[in-house]
């Protein structure tokens, strides 16, 4: 039997993420969670990862969060770090999440509607998992990326 899925969107910030969780059914299984851009805030996301799958067994989280400068690196690099889940992390263009918001409608924009909103986006479309990328080629990527704004 497949494990069932359950689909966190987030809404990445510079000090602070917020989280959402819906089921295959785009129902809420946690309440939203708001966490700092810190170990400490990563930990929190991880312990209600874990909370959900003391409720509901064995689970396959896929996680979306929108690729916002560089504050989504930091989390990005924990999840996929995450080897005692089943976890795939999937880093979304923000204008993708925003034509979905836009096609649902909703008429309210705030932190917690952008992180069901992504939530929702990853239960429907399924996009693919992005690929771990090799640590040892970002300060490469970083300077790169310098290297053409001069």
């Amino acid at each position: 039997m497949d494990k069932p899925d359950v689909f966190v969107g987030i809404d990445v910030g510079r000090h602070h993420h917020q989280c959402s969780f819906v089921d295959g059914e785009r129902k809420p299984i946690a309440k939203t969670l708001r966490i700092r851009e810190d170990r400490d805030g990563f930990q929190a996301l991880k312990l209600e990862m874990d909370n959900i799958v003391q409720k509901k067994d064995e689970v396959r989280f896929h996680i979306g969060l929108e690729a916002t400068g560089h504050y989504h690196q930091n989390l990005m690099a924990f999840l996929q770090a995450i080897d005692d889940l089943d976890v795939e992390v999937t880093c979304i263009n923000p204008v993708q999440t925003k034509r979905f918001i836009q096609m649902q409608m909703l008429r309210e924009q705030n932190d917690k509607v952008d992180a069901r909103a992504i939530a929702e986006y990853m239960c429907v479309q399924r996009p693919v998992p992005t690929p771990r990328k090799r640590s040892d080629m970002q300060p490469l990527r970083d300077l790169s990326r310098l290297r053409c704004q001069l």
